[in-house]
């Protein structure tokens, strides 16, 4: 089975929330006013109705650079231009040499006066909907945008007549382009003494974190962690995970380009996972499984369990479902992990598996993705394609033939848990997996 440290959406040595700063907020008007890097509790950052599950996320704000960046941006440009006209209305010279004066004297002053360069993290969640409905306008700003590019390369190779016509479609495609990768609707207005303003949570969010203003921050906790080294994987590997998607293979070509120690990432041992009730499932996860059953022989296996599996990230989460035949002799398990920031939601159906157990110790196993990494010698796996019900159907045929051992819940759980943790061993005797340790982080609210 997948574990979070398989994301494929993983960032690279990501910034881990640091401990003691959740809790430290209070609204003002239609500002969240909020202490850096703060963890908030699971409140719908949007506010806006959209309802949902939420999921948690982290929102990355560029932080106001203030009247010493706006001077480090504008007073060089106002010399360059400054110097420009007077050598061109005086001398009629280039003035080649005066600028590049002027942009090294601003190189020099930039690196002496400190202004900050660097973004504002906040942590907490929002509701899956209004993700999907950021990713959407997204889209189509982006869309738009490309439809603009196009429209300036033709208008532009027409004839120098239309040359205004060009430049203002090309300021057009930027500005629609900056809306498109803009961060979202949250933004920073001020940023001072390690205090932020946000501006951009809906009313609902807003009066939800206003009664919660002032509530204890959970307290810390030893967490099981490790490095998974995303550079041990192949090129094969890297395929299998991310598939043939364009932006995929992007991803894959700067992970690659990173340095070793920067491709990998902490992530939690298997142990951190929450084990849920079969009512504290994903309910998204649940209605996509039974649209998907509906009408075969799977309809009728019983929910054992739901699984969660967070990332120190905390804007990384997988949701599991764990399903068991009525004969006790086969296992059927269905994921979806998610990647939530103030960019919008990246999410990924990433599996739907089959298990048996064979009396001889043997695990058959059938899934629709190949698993990363070497596999236990115990495992024997296959990939096959289809429906839910085809994949099914495979894997009972070649379980068909085997002497299975009946599991009952309890037994089901002890033989994920042992799968996860050969699983674990394996890839760390790979160099995949780091070695375990314990780190300090902050609790969950409840």
């Amino acid at each position: 089975m997948p574990e979070d440290s398989d994301n494929p959406y993983a960032p690279p040595a990501a910034t881990v929330v640091p401990e003691g700063l959740a809790g430290c907020w209070s609204v003002q008007g239609d500002v969240l006013v909020v202490r850096e890097n703060a963890v908030l509790p699971p409140v719908d950052l949007d506010g806006r109705g959209a309802g949902g599950p939420l999921t948690p996320m982290v929102l990355k704000l560029p932080v106001p650079m203030g009247v010493k960046g706006i001077l480090l941006m504008v007073l060089p440009a106002a010399l360059i231009l400054g110097y420009l006209s007077f050598e061109r209305g005086y001398r009629d010279r280039s003035g080649f040499p005066g600028v590049l004066l002027i942009v090294l004297f601003s190189v020099l002053i930039g690196r002496f006066v400190k202004i900050r360069k660097f973004p504002a993290f906040v942590w907490g969640h929002a509701s899956l909907p209004a993700l999907r409905a950021m990713n959407r306008r997204r889209d189509r700003l982006s869309k738009v945008g490309g439809i603009l590019l196009l429209a300036f390369f033709g208008v532009a190779c027409a004839g120098k007549g239309l040359l205004g016509v060009a430049g203002m479609l090309l300021v057009a495609y930027f500005w629609i382009t900056v809306l498109a990768s803009d961060e979202s609707r949250w933004r920073c207005t001020k940023a001072q003494d390690g205090w932020l303003w946000i501006k951009g949570i809906g009313p609902a969010g807003l009066a939800e974190l206003a009664g919660r203003a002032g509530a204890e921050a959970p307290p810390t906790v030893r967490r099981k962690v490790f490095r998974f080294r995303l550079q041990r994987l192949t090129m094969g590997e890297w395929r299998e995970t991310n598939g043939f998607r364009l932006s995929a293979w992007w991803q894959t070509l700067l992970m690659l380009s990173r340095k070793p120690e920067e491709q990998e990432h902490l992530s939690y041992h298997w142990s951190e996972r929450k084990w849920l009730e079969p009512a504290e499932a994903d309910p998204e996860l649940v209605e996509a499984w039974r649209r998907e059953t509906e009408g075969t022989p799977l309809a009728g296996w019983t929910m054992i369990y739901a699984e969660r599996g967070d990332s120190p990230t905390r804007c990384i989460r997988s949701e599991e479902i764990v399903f068991l035949s009525p004969d006790g002799r086969h296992a059927a398990m269905s994921m979806v992990a998610r990647v939530a920031s103030g960019k919008g939601l990246l999410e990924d159906r990433r599996e739907t598996g089959f298990r048996s157990w064979t009396e001889d110790g043997r695990i058959l196993a059938t899934g629709n993705r190949r698993i990363s990494g070497p596999l236990q010698e115990e495992m024997e796996f296959e990939v096959h394609s289809g429906s839910t019900w085809e994949l099914a159907q495979h894997h009972l045929r070649r379980a068909a033939e085997e002497r299975l051992e009946g599991i009952d819940a309890a037994g089901l759980r002890r033989k994920e848990e042992m799968e996860m943790q050969r699983r674990h061993e394996v890839l760390e005797d790979a160099g995949i997996h780091g070695p375990v340790e314990e780190m300090e982080l902050p609790g969950d609210w409840s």
